[in-house]
């Protein structure tokens, strides 16, 4: 099991918008569905995301690199249907210097901490479900109130996250 936290290109709030979130929810749903990994928590905050997820299959690419090249292919999708007859301000925001892309939608290197016994996870997930409730973000006022999180699975045992794994049944 590992903590994985990903972080939007120099902190930047693109996932403010539904929009974008649900494009990490559908490749969630897709990683989980073509079983390369079980995804035990979540929380997608307005620049970052975290994930408690244990890889299942790393064969053509890993999950994380997956995650990262289809939510980074959707997002320009979207900011080119956003920015509409030409003007791409909100795009041309990602444009890359680098060589090998055009755009970069996330940070380089994701802090990835391998989880080593149930305490720990219980810790990490506590953490990523009072993300959401920090005095910088307030975006709820309890953690299960929160929709683009894990928070409800674990305190509510509701989800309308189809790929939610249960941590216990797994450590």
């Amino acid at each position: 099991m590992q903590f994985h936290t990903a972080t939007i290109n120099s902190w930047k709030n693109l996932l403010e918008d539904n929009a974008f979130k649900d494009i990490i929810v559908d490749c969630l749903t897709w990683l989980h569905d073509d079983k390369r990994a079980l995804i035990h928590g979540f929380v997608i905050m307005p620049n970052h995301l975290h994930l408690l997820w244990t890889i299942l299959e790393a064969a053509k690419q890993h999950p994380a690199n997956a995650l990262a090249s289809y939510t980074a292919h959707e997002f320009k999708k979207k900011l080119n249907v956003i920015g509409g007859d030409g003007n791409h301000k909100l795009l041309n925001l990602y444009s890359s210097t680098q060589i090998d892309r055009d755009y970069h939608f996330w940070e380089r290197r994701p802090k990835v901490i391998d989880v080593k016994d149930r305490t720990m996870a219980a810790q990490i997930l506590e953490y990523i479900h009072n993300n959401p409730l920090q005095e910088h973000w307030k975006l709820a006022e309890f953690q299960e109130d929160y929709h683009y999180s894990s928070a409800r699975f674990y305190i509510k045992e509701q989800s309308e996250f189809k790929f939610l794994t249960h941590m216990g049944s797994f450590l």
